[in-house]
């Protein structure tokens, strides 16, 4: 059974975030996006 594609991309998200030494604050500020939305993306 595949995993739904939000899981996914939330997945790959974090896991790339932690590789780069990101914290989700960080990743934000970055990618333009408020805090709040990337917590609830994760």
């Amino acid at each position: 059974m595949a995993m739904p594609i939000l899981t996914t991309a939330a997945a790959r998200i974090a896991r790339e975030r932690k590789i780069r030494g990101l914290t989700q604050r960080a990743l934000a500020d970055l990618s333009a996006v408020s805090y709040s939305t990337l917590t609830k993306v994760e």
